[in-house]
């Protein structure tokens, strides 16, 4: 099961306007029917306009007395030089050079993402009748634009046994979604010797204390200056708190919503339990018990908060991982494969 209100993202009428296969022509087309439609006399006035002007009598309305209204022919030994050229057979037209890579490229880009996107985006102008619809519209391409110059970023919720990293895997890998660890963003920092964030995040782990939210959003920002060609970011270990969460809507740039994972504490000790037949060296329940803790205290406030403001996908997590990425697919996937 499903619950969100992130309008405009993965609709089954933004599917349509993918599986027709719109390209360009198809775009300028429309825009010309619709033309023709609320201004039924333009395209005839232009017609009869160009008509005119194709038809116009070169011979001048009046003619000297005495002279017939039709000239005497004239053969081509009177005629100018410059005429007799004009006499010339036409020549054939050039053909039109091919494009090169780049712009073979170009028009495969505007094909398979430009016409989509902007077809979907004036349909939801049209709809909707925002009070900006240029705004409005630049707002809809950015937000769903496969490397959009403003990453959207989602945090993911989810305890272990959820199927967490599997999905964020996958995510990565269809829809090259950029998989970030807050977690790996800190220990990074503590890793380089010269940095006096590192010094300070390995004070905090030493003595019990919580590395302050201002550090860690710092080096979450100067990490997602890095991530390169990407749809997006999923964010993963934090925000653990709530004043956490208002701090980084407030000091980063395209903040989405959050994922939530959800499933019982039962199925995911038996996950974990399952899982750790391999390879863990310690007792995952007595692990997993102090994670849940930990879940319950911080965590689902901070879900109950976006929920509350249609800002959380929320999926059932004990369904098989396949179902969970469908449910998960139309909210991260670029708008011309959702």
């Amino acid at each position: 099961m499903v619950e969100a209100d992130l309008g405009g993202i993965g609709t089954s009428e933004q599917q349509q306007g993918v599986e027709s296969g719109v390209g360009i022509p198809d775009v300028i087309a429309t825009a010309a029917a619709d033309e023709s439609a609320t201004n039924p006399t333009s395209n005839d006035a232009l017609a009869h306009a160009i008509d005119n002007v194709l038809e116009s009598d070169p011979v001048p309305q009046s003619l000297p007395v005495g002279s017939s209204t039709d000239p005497p022919p004239q053969s081509t030994d009177q005629l100018p030089h410059d005429s007799i050229e004009n006499l010339q057979p036409m020549a054939k037209p050039k053909e039109q050079p091919k494009l090169s890579e780049t712009g073979e490229l170009a028009k495969r880009y505007l094909t398979s993402t430009v016409a989509p996107l902007l077809r979907v985006g004036l349909k939801q102008v049209a709809s909707e009748k925002p009070s900006d619809p240029i705004g409005h519209l630049a707002d809809f391409l950015e937000s769903h634009h496969p490397n959009p110059v403003v990453k959207p970023i989602y945090f993911v919720f989810g305890v272990d046994g959820t199927g967490k990293n599997a999905l964020c895997e996958r995510l990565q890998s269809e829809f090259n979604w950029k998989w970030l660890e807050a977690g790996d963003v800190l220990r990074s920092e503590v890793e380089s010797s010269e940095s006096l964030d590192g010094k300070l995040i390995t004070e905090c782990i030493e003595k019990g204390k919580s590395v302050p939210t201002e550090v860690t959003i710092k080096l979450i920002k100067n990490s997602l200056a890095f991530v390169g060609d990407c749809s997006g970011v999923l964010l993963d270990g934090f925000p653990r708190k709530l004043d956490q969460a208002a701090m980084f809507e407030m000091e980063v740039k395209g903040f989405r919503g959050g994922i939530h994972l959800d499933v019982s504490k039962d199925i995911a000790i038996q996950r974990i339990l399952e899982s750790a037949k391999s390879h863990s060296r310690f007792d995952p329940v007595e692990r997993f018990e102090k994670k849940w803790k930990s879940y319950e205290k911080y965590v689902l406030p901070i879900v109950d908060y976006y929920k509350g403001a249609g800002k959380l996908v929320q999926v059932d997590a004990s369904q098989h991982p396949d179902d969970v990425f469908a449910a998960v697919r139309p909210f991260c996937a670029p708008i011309f494969k959702a």
